[in-house]
């Protein structure tokens, strides 16, 4: 019993990740990929509150869930790609590109200076989770290019939140999981300096 409440959290992120490989085989945009899609948002926040509350958190936690989310987005780029590819325009996949770039940037710049895979999540990439996993019911009803607004918005906040992780660990002075956006990562840098 004690195996499993300590494992609650890690449990939940394993059946976003089944539930994600479920979403392979759905029709896209129907009542059923929008069921399964929800339980994935749903397990998303449920596996970080399981483990706070219960306070089990720990790093292979974190990156369990860093790389369950990777799993579960690269599942729904796959899944929505062709109708991305055909009603997107150009300027959006620029968007996409260089938020991508940056937020791979991040992850190399954290191994070199600090030796370690970088899971921070900012504020930044909660909006950014947030708006990815908010994409697919823009396509619903009868509201025309709410789509492309949406991701027009999205990928802008993607594009500075990816920015706004290199930074962090450009200037960070040690890797620090606190460092929820630049404006705290230089609060509190300027707070050690006047101790």
């Amino acid at each position: 019993m004690k195996f499993i409440r300590n494992n609650l959290a890690n449990f939940i992120t394993l059946a976003r990740i089944g539930l994600a490989i479920s979403l392979i085989f759905l029709e896209i945009f129907s009542l059923e990929f929008f069921i399964v899609y929800g339980l994935c948002g749903v397990s998303d926040v449920l596996d970080g509150f399981v483990a706070r509350t219960l306070n089990i958190s720990t790093k292979f936690g974190s990156l369990l869930d860093s790389l369950s989310d990777w799993f579960y987005f690269v599942v729904l780029a796959v899944k929505l790609f062709p109708t991305l590819q055909r009603l997107f325009p150009f300027a959006i996949w620029v968007l996409i590109f260089v938020a991508f770039f940056f937020h791979m940037s991040a992850y190399v710049i954290c191994y070199i200076k600090f030796r370690r895979f970088s899971a921070l999540h900012t504020y930044m990439n909660k909006v950014m989770s947030f708006m990815i996993f908010g994409l697919p019911f823009t396509f619903i009803g009868e509201i025309t290019n709410l789509y492309c607004i949406y991701s027009y918005i999205g990928g802008s906040l993607a594009v500075y939140g990816s920015i706004e992780l290199c930074f962090i660990h450009l200037y960070a002075k040690e890797y620090d999981i606190r460092n929820k956006s630049i404006y705290i990562l230089l609060k509190n840098q300027r707070e050690y300096a006047t101790k």
